[in-house]
């Protein structure tokens, strides 16, 4: 996690209430997928891939 700009390639806002987080899958070709972390609970993680939007909600197993 970080609260850095550029994610993946795409300038996003810098704030003290933003996080992001970069996953990279390892083959051929390297490919990394950025999200902006929107929120997360004890039961809930929300994202929105940058340069994509869209929400993606995890509940906890």
């Amino acid at each position: 996690m970080n609260n850095t700009s550029p994610q993946c390639g795409e300038t996003v806002p810098v704030n003290s209430n933003t996080q992001y987080l970069k996953l990279t899958k390892i083959g051929k070709v390297d490919t990394e997928y950025c999200y902006e972390i929107n929120g997360i609970t004890a039961q809930k993680l929300s994202l929105r891939q940058i340069g994509r939007g869209g929400l993606l909600l995890f509940n906890k197993q």
